[in-house]
């Protein structure tokens, strides 16, 4: 029996073996060429990975999610699932200051809105897009048509 035993153990461990020279078909890597974790620095050194994206009105790399304000999708025809994000420029409280709209649909770009004085404070554009915020509430609109809407 304990022979059994021993030689079902030793199958066992030999046929889990791989022989030299052998690859497996899916395998594109090669030796050497192992991929970095934490080493996709975008064109400004902001690391996907981790959460970082470039934003225009701080200059710098930010977690949107951190530093973000949240809006949630709307409108039920465009079947949107994922959020949209507002950055505000430091002075864009005053209404004074530009804010940089992060849209799931554009992939590495951001669009930047102006302050309308026009409408009054709280409000954002660029001709297509219009960011109004009313009691904390901001609503993003494309030809009146509302489309994001959040809060802090």
């Amino acid at each position: 029996m304990k022979k059994i035993i021993c030689w079902a153990l030793l199958m066992g461990l030999g046929a889990c073996q791989t022989q030299e020279g052998q690859s497996s078909k899916n395998d594109t890597t090669k030796v050497g060429e192992v991929p970095i974790v934490g080493g996709d620095l975008d064109k400004h050194g902001c690391k996907g990975s981790a959460g970082y994206t470039w934003s225009s009105v701080k200059n710098n790399c930010v977690r949107l999610f951190e530093q973000g304000v949240r809006l949630n999708p709307q409108d039920t025809t465009l079947n949107q699932t994922v959020s949209a994000f507002v950055i505000f420029a430091d002075d864009a409280k005053e209404n004074e200051g530009e804010v940089e709209l992060f849209l799931p649909t554009l992939a590495d770009s951001s669009i930047i809105l102006s302050p309308l004085k026009d409408n009054g404070a709280g409000t954002w554009g660029n001709g297509n897009y219009l960011l109004t915020q009313w009691k904390g509430v901001y609503t993003l609109e494309e030809k009146k048509k509302v489309l994001y809407q959040g809060g802090r």
